[in-house]
């Protein structure tokens, strides 16, 4: 009887786990309007390979994959959260004028590779690996070389 409920509880536990995590493709039509936008305005000449969103109990996020390599990830409203280019800059338009002061300043022959923004922090990554933080009033918090 003991190895039934344990067998049981597994069973259960592994289908509510299905149940609170789900990634599965979409098209670009299902992307919210505001991330459609953005794609169309600054990543007009990629190639979409994958958009994928997936869904937690708490959250939901979109990525989107180019044949390129670069990828975009977009919060459940449609703001990015994450942008990484591969074989290029990060737009500028996504670099906070604050923090492009900065990199001018101090990294000026280096460019972003990588930005990610949440509500209290700005990380980016230059293509020399160098990682900077910086908080919401992008000033520059830390320096991982």
């Amino acid at each position: 009887m003991c190895m039934k409920k344990i067998i049981f509880l597994v069973i259960i536990f592994l289908f509510s786990v299905r149940l609170f995590a789900e990634e599965r493709q979409i098209q670009f039509s299902q992307l919210p309007e505001k991330s459609q936008l953005m794609i169309s305005s600054y990543f007009k000449d990629h190639s979409i390979i994958s958009i994928v969103i997936e869904k937690r109990v708490s959250l939901i996020q979109y990525e989107v994959v180019f044949s390129d390599e670069d990828k975009i990830q977009f919060n459940n409203e449609g703001k990015w959260t994450e942008i990484k280019c591969i074989k290029h800059a990060v737009p500028n338009n996504f670099v906070p004028e604050k923090i492009k002061e900065v990199l001018d300043k101090s990294f000026p022959d280096n460019y972003v590779k990588e930005i990610e923004h949440d509500d209290k922090l700005y990380e980016i990554v230059l293509d020399n690996k160098i990682e900077l933080t910086f908080n919401n009033s992008c000033r520059l918090i830390d320096v991982d070389k």
